[in-house]
């Protein structure tokens, strides 16, 4: 038997909080995903694995969730540049974003350039961003035509 779809939400919750790092602002999408993705962030904050995160809910329901955990917030107003925004999408435009990973999209205009390590794997790296993010396999292809 397969695993149902809760479970894949929160392994994909699980998957986008590793990509969280100390000192980034998060914005934090609504539904299912979203509530897992802030108990997994509280977690990490209380552990000490993770330092200096706020969250920018955008949804009542994912604010009211926040809260509860003590997860720092902030309105979007607040905080117009978000480092990396947590949503279960079902529906996205493929020529404005790309998927790069199995539970990571990237607006194709945010894209400044992309690397070849040694090893032959790819990396994004992001306009005003020192950080790069990794290219998986599947989504390789989408390189290509730059």
């Amino acid at each position: 038997m397969g695993v149902d779809a809760a479970e894949l939400k929160k392994q994909a919750a699980a998957y986008a909080v590793d990509l969280v790092q100390s000192g980034m602002i998060v914005g934090l999408g609504h539904g299912s995903t979203a509530i897992h993705v802030v108990g997994l962030l509280a977690e990490k904050l209380k552990s000490g694995q993770l330092k200096d995160v706020i969250g920018v809910p955008s949804s009542y329901q994912v604010e009211e969730e926040a809260m509860r955990y003590g997860l720092p917030l902030r309105k979007l107003d607040e905080n117009p540049m978000i480092d990396l925004t947590i949503d279960g999408a079902d529906e996205v435009d493929p020529q404005a974003f790309w998927q790069i990973h199995r539970s990571a999209l990237v607006s194709v205009k945010e894209i400044a350039g992309v690397n070849r390590d040694m090893r032959g794997h790819l990396t994004v790296r992001l306009k005003q961003r020192p950080e790069t993010l990794p290219v998986g396999e599947n989504y390789v292809h989408l390189f290509r035509q730059m």
